[in-house]
């Protein structure tokens, strides 16, 4: 099997006379070049007999981007040195809203949309929310909630429109 077929046989879930073989690694010192970065791919795909190559690009290179510069260190395992840096700190400005924020487990999905099991004088009953966004493990309703509702966050699977429910004071942090 040659390599070509080798990659394309396990890229399709073929069977293979081996797993491909490939390896990436930076080489601070030929690697702030097209010539030297193209010339020592081509020295580590001679010297180790890989099935396919991954070109790697200098470690650098996304951070160009933002305007950084560098200094090749000229040694192969001795990263660059920062030259300039573009953005040294900055202002970050948060604004306030008003919502209402739920736990995300208590958010359901179903065929009809998101819901959750709202819980009035022990009956849990489900009431149909529009999502506006998930922050981290809360999740911020659109519509569908006023706010101060119990919502239920766990064992929802063994709950249907109209349970009765005896609900548990929420977990405090820590306890």
């Amino acid at each position: 099997m040659t390599k070509r077929q080798r990659v394309i046989a396990a890229l399709h879930g073929q069977s293979v006379d081996r797993v491909p073989l490939s390896f990436w690694l930076h080489n601070f010192a030929t690697e702030n070049s097209a010539r030297g970065l193209a010339d020592e791919t081509r020295r580590l795909a001679r010297t180790f007999d890989w099935d396919f190559l991954k070109p790697q690009s200098r470690a650098q290179c996304f951070a160009e981007m933002w305007g950084l510069t560098y200094a090749p260190s000229g040694e192969k395992a001795r990263p660059y040195t920062v030259t300039h840096a573009p953005l040294v700190t900055a202002d970050m400005t948060l604004r306030t809203e008003e919502g209402v924020v739920v736990p995300s487990t208590a958010v359901q999905v179903s065929q009809s949309g998101n819901f959750v099991f709202i819980v009035k004088d022990g009956i849990a009953k489900v009431q149909n929310v529009q999502v506006e966004r998930q922050v981290g493990r809360e999740t911020v309703i659109a519509s569908g909630l006023s706010g101060g509702e119990t919502v239920v966050t766990d064992g929802q699977l063994l709950l249907s429109d109209g349970t009765r429910v005896n609900p548990r004071p929420p977990k405090v942090a820590g306890s």
